[in-house]
């Protein structure tokens, strides 16, 4: 976190370096596992109740290297795979002391449970209790090193990453049925070719490519189908516990993250050039960086009822109905595709001053552009005067320096200065965000119902839920349709970048001091600052410039 070498870019908050291993000439092996057994851990569950679903972990995996041609091409390739199972416990209740915790009581579950299943379409499979939820990961590293002749050695590695996290994805309310959770599928894959050539007895270049791909989809869990269906979030759930009312909120159908994905590839090329001469170490380089994220944002995009109680809930009256509705029916064209270049040089000198005491300085220059934006809204800027279409583009300087004095070379007393600016990367949902509420991809619906209103009725009659129905055909979920009526307002949320939005930068610098006392005994003194501008942050613009009161 605190290294100052310029060819580190675009990581404000710090870089782990890697060592990889390569095969040799002589053909090895090795196999490994671990094992957690379900049969070590406790029987009692942390609450001491008995437990009967599956805790467990279990690790294993092998690796060979050798020899494809001796002396010029070797190879090495590992496998790992975890298989890790634990309890999810969802409104598990046994004792009174379960019921405290969860604010329910067994009678209140099962009245819920009951009206679900009887009115809402909920599956016969158990809802409430302990489950088994399973995660599995893959891991696949192989390297194959060419030594093309006696100043040419080409490298490629490959790192592969598969994960399949099934109902690890809930929601925000108190209790979730089974049915909520989904599942989360992450992979990636990262291939790395390096050409490291000997170009005299003073210097060396270091050529590197390297093609990511990463994938991350969340789905609705196995009782749902794949388009997701609208939740149905009641509220003030009662129960009466030692002589008090307590309440807590349960949620059933869909639920806010799925279904979502993000597809994204990245290809870099980088080159180094190292110059050394009898006194200093220079490095010179260049970095170029193409991404291309194509994703499908979901959160909000299924709708949620609220209701206030288990009878409005049993009588299908919400109180309110709010989806983020997608104006254009078509999945792909809800899509947001970015693409973004980012280009560096840079130059940095390596050097002793005088004995003991070296000096790491250079510079380094960065230009990150985002080619895609949102939208133009006319209406925003209307009533607002801000543009929903701002781009973003950052060129950013980054001095660095450190500093290394061991006094009189004798390694017992060392003292570290060191400092620099490091331009970051910013949160891609910074531009997601943007793109898909600019005011012209969606639509808020937000009905709130009120039983004074002579209208009533009808509001409430345009919103009662038909869960059975969106179970077979999610489409039929209230959406666009719902603009046509003259008594509901047709909304937008708008999420734009301000038009001074830059890429966030990093000011670093450290302070330590070492003193050996021998080789077991050392005592250190150190000192870090970091500060942080141009950090990705909502700011409400709906809001007056002046409050109205102040506390």
């Amino acid at each position: 976190t605190n290294e100052y070498d310029v060819t580190n870019g675009r990581a404000g908050g710090g870089t782990i370096s890697t060592v990889t291993k390569s095969g040799t000439n002589q053909l090895t092996g090795s196999a490994f596992t671990y094992l957690r057994s379900d049969w070590l851990s406790s029987k009692y569950d942390i609450r001491g109740n008995k437990r009967s679903n599956d805790f467990s972990t279990y690790q294993f995996g092998a690796s060979l290297g050798g020899a494809l041609v001796k002396d010029r091409a070797h190879f090495f390739i590992s496998w790992d795979h975890q298989a890790d199972s634990r309890p999810l416990y969802i409104a598990d209740i046994h004792n009174a002391a379960d019921e405290k915790r969860y604010n329910l009581t067994t009678e209140t579950r099962d009245r819920f449970l009951e009206i679900a299943r009887n009115k809402y379409g909920v599956s016969d499979h158990p809802q409430f209790g302990s489950f088994d939820k399973k995660q599995n990961t893959d891991a696949v590293f192989a390297r194959l090193d060419w030594q093309i002749n006696a100043t040419n050695l080409l490298s490629f590695t490959d790192n592969f990453v598969n994960d399949n996290n099934n109902m690890g994805l809930s929601d925000n309310s108190a209790i979730n049925l089974y049915e909520v959770y989904g599942d989360v599928h992450s992979l990636n894959n990262s291939a790395l070719l390096t050409l490291r050539s000997v170009l005299g007895p003073r210097s060396t270049n270091e050529l590197k490519l390297q093609h990511l791909y990463t994938l991350e989809k969340s789905m609705p869990g196995s009782e749902l189908p794949a388009d997701n269906i609208p939740r149905a979030i009641v509220q003030r759930v009662e129960s009466e516990i030692d002589g008090n009312t307590a309440t807590t909120t349960i949620q059933l159908g869909g639920q806010r993250y799925s279904p979502e994905n993000f597809y994204n590839h990245v290809l870099q090329l980088v080159d180094n050039y190292y110059y050394n001469t009898n006194k200093v170490n220079y490095t010179y380089g260049f970095d170029l960086m193409y991404t291309n994220l194509n994703s499908r944002y979901g959160s909000e995009a299924n709708g949620r009822f609220y209701f206030t109680g288990l009878d409005n809930f049993e009588a299908l009256k919400p109180s309110r109905y709010v989806r983020e509705v997608y104006l254009d029916p078509d999945q792909n064209n809800q899509r947001v595709r970015q693409n973004i270049l980012n280009a560096g040089i840079y130059a940095q000198l390596q050097t002793k001053l005088f004995t003991g005491f070296e000096l790491m300085a250079g510079l380094r220059l960065d230009n990150a552009t985002y080619f895609n934006k949102g939208n133009f809204s006319q209406l925003v800027y209307d009533e607002l005067g801000l543009r929903t279409d701002n781009g973003l583009s950052t060129f950013q300087i980054q001095p660095r320096v450190q500093i290394t004095w061991d006094f009189n070379d004798k390694h017992t007393d060392i003292l570290r200065i060191g400092g620099g600016i490091f331009a970051s990367d910013i949160n891609n949902y910074a531009m997601i965000n943007n793109m898909v509420f600019d005011g012209t991809r969606t639509a808020s619906l937000d009905i709130t119902l009120d039983k004074t209103a002579p209208n009533y009725q009808e509001m409430l009659n345009l919103i009662r839920p038909d869960f059975p129905s969106y179970r077979k055909d999610p489409s039929t979920a209230p959406g666009v349709g719902l603009f046509n009526n003259p008594n509901v307002e047709k909304l937008s949320t708008i999420n734009m970048n301000g038009a001074d939005c830059k890429v966030p930068v990093i000011y670093k610098a450290n302070l330590s001091y070492t003193h050996f006392f021998n080789d077991r005994l050392k005592v250190s003194v150190a000192g870090y600052m970091t500060l942080g501008r141009n950090n990705y942050m909502y700011v409400d613009r709906n809001m007056v410039d002046e409050p109205y009161f102040r506390l």
